[in-house]
């Protein structure tokens, strides 16, 4: 695999599937006090959180985005570090988003819905300062200046093509984990411990099984390597948090109403060969659940001489279920000597999402690419 993984200059096609799942645990909101607010005001401030708390644990708010393009990747070595790195620019791309999942909430307007809700009973014609704590959050929010922040959210149809080659970079990574002297190295018998498995069957070939789990306390995931006997390229890989193990953990929950957890991360890497028989990462699928707990108390100020205010505490218990698929196809050796890194100006760039009707007209449309990739590798 160090031999013969690809690293020349190559172009290839690129299928992008991403898809988050939030489910609410918890969604509270309660008004503590306020000279702002009168009773009634309060109370149908009230009613609409709830209701909209409930909307949202009702529908579970799903979000559901395709991208594909043609990407071109160089390795050079620069002098400074003389070690050896990628430039991975996109052409062609054209990315599409499905909008029905959701109800219309976004991930970006959940913030300002919950805001929007306080803003709808105050003076709109007032401004506010907002304090979570001890943070200043916003300086001079307003309900205008909400609402139009919510619309340009919601008619928001564009994206930034640099998200392509991070997906790139990412199965890259971890496609070339043999390459690692650390314990992302599943291979490394410093950190690993590993078994031979029953051999199983691959796209009607036998492989070789290697089992693997966790020798250091630094080394965090346990799965299976499968092996083509014939030429000992690594065909599949399977990989989790072994059992005790978890990713990035915080709990601030009694200091600072805070605590997030990522608990499970699943990864499947296929690889494949070009027609020379240098191999490449051909599929990745990775799911990761986190966990989310905030408990935060909110401070709106009225910009006047009154300093009139309201208080509330809004407390959310989440569920986030992540799932990315990467497919790439045989990678075509080019002559690129002079791709340039993406600058400011590149990450500022967008495109926008095409229409619903574009989308059911392509050969990539719901994952099909996918599908038809992972019944011919069963």
């Amino acid at each position: 695999m160090r031999k013969n993984y690809i690293t020349f200059s190559n172009k290839q096609d690129i299928y992008v599937y991403e898809n988050q799942k939030i489910d609410f645990n918890k969604l509270e909101l309660d008004l503590e006090s306020s000279s702002l607010l009168n009773k009634q005001n309060r109370k149908l401030a009230q009613i609409d959180f709830e209701n909209f708390s409930k909307n949202l644990k009702n529908i579970s708010p799903e979000f559901s985005k395709e991208f594909y393009a043609k990407i071109n990747t160089q390795s050079i070595k620069p002098k400074k570090t003389n070690k050896k790195v990628s430039i991975v620019k996109v052409d062609n791309v054209e990315g599409y988003r499905k909008k029905e999942l959701s109800n219309g909430i976004t991930l970006n307007n959940i913030q300002n819905k919950i805001q929007n809700i306080v803003l709808t009973h105050l003076d709109k014609n007032k401004t506010y300062k907002v304090k979570t704590g001890l943070f200043k959050v916003e300086d001079s929010l307003s309900f205008k200046e909400v609402s139009k922040k919510t619309d340009s959210l919601k008619n928001d149809n564009s994206f930034g093509n640099f998200r392509i080659t991070n997906n790139k970079r990412t199965i890259e990574n971890k496609g070339s984990f043999f390459l690692n002297n650390d314990e992302n190295n599943f291979l490394n018998r410093k950190f690993y411990s590993q078994y031979l498995e029953k051999s199983e069957i691959i796209n009607g070939s036998k492989m070789y099984v290697i089992s693997y789990k966790p020798k250091k306390s630094k080394a965090k995931y346990s799965g299976k390597i499968y092996i083509n006997p014939v030429n000992f390229s690594i065909q599949k890989i399977i990989y989790q948090y072994a059992k005790g193990k978890r990713g990035e953990h915080v709990n601030l929950k009694w200091l600072l109403g805070i605590k997030y957890s990522e608990n499970e991360d699943a990864t499947t890497l296929f690889y494949e060969k070009d027609k020379n028989g240098s191999v490449y990462a051909s599929y990745l699928k990775q799911e990761i659940k986190n966990y989310a707990y905030i408990n935060r108390p909110i401070k709106f100020i009225e910009n006047s001489k009154n300093r009139e205010k309201i208080k509330f505490n809004i407390k959310v218990e989440v569920n986030l279920n992540d799932v990315t698929e990467v497919l790439l196809n045989e990678p075509t050796k080019t002559l690129n000597k002079n791709l340039i890194p993406y600058t400011k100006e590149d990450f500022k760039k967008k495109s926008t999402y095409i229409s619903h009707e574009k989308h059911n007209a392509s050969s990539w449309k719901n994952r099909q690419l996918i599908i038809n990739y992972l019944e011919k590798n069963s």
